[in-house]
């Protein structure tokens, strides 16, 4: 597995019918003109326009976003870069499987959330780009087209806008090459309780105007998967073109695109103690003793899903000192929806009486939802040289808009026995709660950084100030309701460099965010406050060896104003005061050798609602959820990655081998505290042949077959891990 040195190119685009049609009529319509050309003298002048290459022996200490700097040493703030080749290693095909390798990162509360990072959820950004809110974030866990994945932790508004406190995942995608490359695989799996999966892909790349500087790029997969949980299989199918193309010396232009198409089951998980009636048999810890196969939904449910994306990224070299970035993009997602999801106990008794022992009461989601997102982002960025120090000035604008149409009605299905469960029962009386909404969200930002940074840079101050605002318009049948608020949010810190190999960093960062309840206000018809946080941070980097970096960091975030939805039906939307997440971060990243490549990470968390009281609009009872701890956030956690590959010349040349271990302590379930999810060590493994453009690799997950929780989704329901399981994957690259 040899390294090799890849020339990138920038951001893009692609499309499908209606969404290709829809984005170009916002492209058309928005009234923005965007001229590049070549500036006198550039035809005798070369300039670098590749802030997308990298040395690949530095790649997993590389960020992609110039917003936060070029390199790692340089950022005040923790981060995590998972290169490809440690996607590659693990066999990765859903990106969570990566994140977790990071300190304080933990699989979120549902689709819609998937990640969290030290206690909150995490953000997600596509080439430095936000995903809009209402987007399916299930295609962003591809990771078919991604070449590196990076982590920042804790707030991020100043370089990606309104996002949430706990971080931002940004996936950078594979950009087209100036030389021919193809490469095609399948994978096959197997395990217990009739997991299954096929898969076939394709990557080509490569010039097609070699005088022009034209590069081309096209991914495709095709994905079929069973579940170990019953009746619960998935199909998948992506399709991502991308073009690069130089018309001037100064002038970089990229455009890409991808469309995916998913049908699925959307699973619930399991019921917890709070969804089944009084009486029912509990473990004696309180928990249901179900085997983690059972699928307590019903079986006709189905869930299809498009989503449509286009990119185009262009960048000018103004001067020698001075280039300026522009971004286009758009996005069309669209979701059917027909899913049975469960009642919280106390909901489901004060509509239709106590449920009998052992039983869980049942709700059927029937809906249709259509999601548009335009969006700009500008920013030009320099230097500036005062005696011997250097200003590194960066200021830029973006744009944000997104709307949703959502049709929905919600219906009762049957109760059902947890032990031994019979479907397709009649409901026990009609009801239908439609919940149809039209929703606008209109953000705009603006920011300026400067970094001074010292002779030999030895020191680096960083300060940043960032204005947002935001506009929420929610439209029903019956009312339409608009708000809107404005901030700005400051940014500070620093990096001082002890010796060549050791460095401190601090800083203190707040961020700021539109709230998103359901229904588009709170429950009380009152408009939300906007979310806010702030984080103080401060950390140790230490290189201990030319290809290995150790970082040590301990931080504090304060979340307010946030917004709890709770599980009744229909959910109610309550503001609650102060959250609070501290802890510390240990991470090792690189190669111990040449050969021995190694991804340490172990973190302590203490996470509480410090301000929780709320009146449930639902029940008109008086609640309180202060004291308790964030939910999927364990106190204590620690993942490890290492692969040693054989050295060439050696009877075994070609050959590598790795493990990867993963340790969650215990968690709670939900905000209210009701049940926890215990501790887990999974073992996974993989050993891999590559030579002469043939990669073979096998790789087991779960490797001893550990009963765990994955995640608790929504106060009711809990997703168990996968049992062990198999894959092979063979592949060719020309």
């Amino acid at each position: 597995m040899k390294r090799k040195e890849r020339a990138k190119g920038s951001k893009g685009s692609r499309g499908a019918v209606r969404g290709f049609l829809g984005t170009g009529k916002l492209l058309a319509t928005s009234g923005l003109l965007w001229a590049w050309g070549s500036l006198p003298g550039a035809a005798e002048e070369v300039f670098e326009l590749a802030p997308y290459e990298v040395a690949e022996g530095a790649a997993a200490r590389q960020l992609s976003n110039p917003r936060l700097g070029a390199r790692l040493e340089a950022l005040p703030q923790g981060a995590t870069v998972l290169t490809e080749e440690v996607l590659s290693q693990r066999s990765v095909t859903d990106l969570d499987e990566a994140v977790l390798l990071s300190a304080s990162a933990q699989p979120g509360d549902n689709y819609l959330a998937p990640y969290r990072l030290r206690g909150f959820a995490a953000s997600l950004s596509t080439n430095g780009v936000t995903q809009g809110e209402y987007a399916n974030n299930t295609f962003f866990n591809e990771a078919v087209t991604v070449e590196r994945l990076e982590i920042l932790k804790g707030p991020a508004s100043i370089q990606y806008g309104d996002v949430e406190p706990g971080g931002v995942v940004n996936r950078v995608t594979k950009k087209p090459e100036g030389s021919f490359g193809a490469e095609g695989g399948v994978r096959f799996g197997l395990g217990r309780h009739g997991q299954e999966l096929t898969e076939a892909s394709f990557d080509v790349t490569g010039s097609l105007l070699e005088e022009r500087e034209v590069n081309g790029r096209v991914i495709a997969m095709r994905r079929e998967r069973e579940s170990f949980r019953d009746f619960i299989d998935y199909e998948e199918t992506l399709m991502a073109p991308s073009l690069s193309i130089r018309p001037f010396a100064r002038t970089t232009v990229l455009l890409e695109a991808q469309w995916e198409e998913e049908e699925s089951f959307l699973d619930r998980g399991l019921p917890t103690v709070g969804a089944v009636g009084e009486g029912s048999e509990l473990t004696a810890d309180g928990r249901l003793d179900l085997p983690p196969r059972r699928n307590l939904q019903s079986p006709e449910n189905r869930y299809k899903n498009e989503n449509i994306s286009l990119r185009l990224n262009v960048e000018q070299i103004v001067t020698e000192d001075i280039r300026v970035n522009l971004q286009l993009f758009g996005e069309y997602f669209e979701e059917t929806r027909d899913s049975t999801d469960f009642f919280a106990r106390s909901t489901f008794a004060s509509l239709l009486g106590p449920l009998p022992p052992n039983t869980v009461g049942r709700f059927t989601s029937d809906q249709f939802s259509e999601n548009h997102l335009f969006g700009l982002q500008a920013d030009a960025a320099g230097t500036l040289r005062a005696g011997d120090w250097e200003n590194r000035w960066r200021l830029g604008v973006d744009l944000r808009r997104e709307d949703e149409l959502r049709d929905s009605v919600v219906g009762l299905a049957s109760p059902i026995n947890v032990f031994n469960p019979v479907y397709g029962l009649a409901p026990p009386a009609p009801l239908q709660l439609p919940d149809d909404r039209d929703r606008d969200i209109e953000t705009r930002g603006a920011f300026f950084q400067n970094r001074w940074v010292s002779p030999n840079e030895r020191v680096l101050l960083l300060a940043a100030l960032r204005y947002d605002d935001f506009e929420v318009e929610t439209r029903t049948p019956d009312s339409r309701f608009a708000f809107g608020e404005a901030a700005v949010t400051p940014q500070a810190g620093f990096v001082v460099k002890a010796t060549s190999d050791l460095s401190f960093y601090g800083s203190y960062v707040e961020s700021f965010k539109a709230p998103d309840p359901a229904g588009g206000t709170l429950s009380s018809g009152e408009p939300p406050d906007p979310e806010t946080a702030s984080q103080v941070e401060g950390g140790v980097r230490w290189a201990l060896a030319p290809r290995l970096l150790a970082t040590a960091s301990a931080y504090q975030i304060v979340k307010k104003n946030v917004v709890f939805t709770t599980n009744d039906v229909p959910p109610q939307s309550v503001q609650i005061g102060e959250q609070r997440s501290a802890g510390m971060e240990v991470e090792i990243m690189g190669q111990l050798t040449s050969q021995w490549r190694i991804l340490a990470s172990g973190s302590y968390n203490e996470t509480e609602v410090e301000d929780g009281f709320f009146s449930n609009p639902a029940t008109g009872e008086n609640e309180n959820v202060a004291g308790n701890p964030l939910p999927n956030t364990p106190e204590w956690a620690a993942g490890v990655h290492t692969d040693y590959e054989i050295p060439e010349g050696s009877l075994l040349e070609g050959w590598s081998g790795g493990l990867s271990l993963l340790y969650r302590g215990r968690r709670s379930g939900d905000l209210n505290g009701t049940f926890s999810m215990d501790a887990y060590t999974r073992v996974d493994a993989h050993i891999a042949y590559e030579k002469e453009g043939w990669r073979m690799r096998f790789a087991v997950r779960n490797l001893f077959d550990t009963r765990y929780d994955l995640l608790a989704n929504q106060p009711v329901s809990v997703l168990p891990g996968a049992p062990v399981n198999g894959m092979v994957e063979i592949g060719y690259r020309f």
